[in-house]
């Protein structure tokens, strides 16, 4: 490949990091994701996440959804930028995931004494395929009492592939993701979005 054309290529790819970076902080933090729920999200892993609740997929805006539509776990997938599966890769094999998804609003937006209640908490997943991580906390899902709450799905990569050993927690109210990831040196997570669901009156 010529000088010409490698200069065009990491132009492009350095152009679309940013854009990509900038949009997701950026939903994040005017959605105070950041910083209530996380510190930062690294993006430098290319790695995406597609969260699903049946047809529809979470992003980094903020969706409604409703309570008959989360009651089940979604599906994930973790793939690298161009689509691949992580778990289907050999370079990837044994890169250990977790995936943590909190409920910072409860059991209020105006009074989230109980900030974070979790959700859902699986951790050791190889390649990112959660059948295959150990689920320390099982999916519940939501039922905001009051107001509309933001449920915040937060990837990370374990450092140098190693297994973490999690005890199952005492509750799963006052859960707090940046201090779970600061004990088991996650660091921010690699990918991030949040859906809204709406307390019945709130719709």
């Amino acid at each position: 490949m010529n000088v010409a054309k490698t200069f065009v290529m990491l132009s492009i790819l350095t152009y679309m990091g940013k854009v990509v970076k900038a949009d997701e902080t950026g939903d994040l933090t005017s959605a105070k994701v950041i910083p209530d729920v996380l510190s930062g999200v690294d993006l430098t892993h290319g790695v995406h996440l597609t969260v699903k609740y049946g047809d529809v997929t979470v992003d980094t805006k903020g969706l409604s959804l409703t309570r008959a539509q989360t009651a089940s776990a979604p599906s994930v997938e973790i793939t690298d930028l161009v689509g691949n599966l992580l778990s289907t890769l050999k370079l990837q094999e044994s890169s250990l995931y977790t995936l943590v998804i909190s409920d910072p609003d409860a059991p209020s937006p105006a009074m989230p004494s109980s900030r974070e209640f979790l959700h859902w908490l699986v951790i050791n997943a190889p390649g990112g395929d959660l059948t295959k991580g150990t689920e320390v906390e099982p999916y519940t899902g939501p039922t905001p009492p009051a107001g509309t709450h933001r449920y915040v799905v937060s990837l990370f990569l374990q450092p140098d592939s190693g297994v973490i050993r999690v005890p199952k927690p005492a509750s799963r109210n006052r859960f707090r993701t940046k201090a779970f990831a600061e004990q088991y040196g996650l660091g921010d997570p690699v990918q991030a979005g949040y859906f809204t669901v709406a307390a019945p009156g709130f719709e």
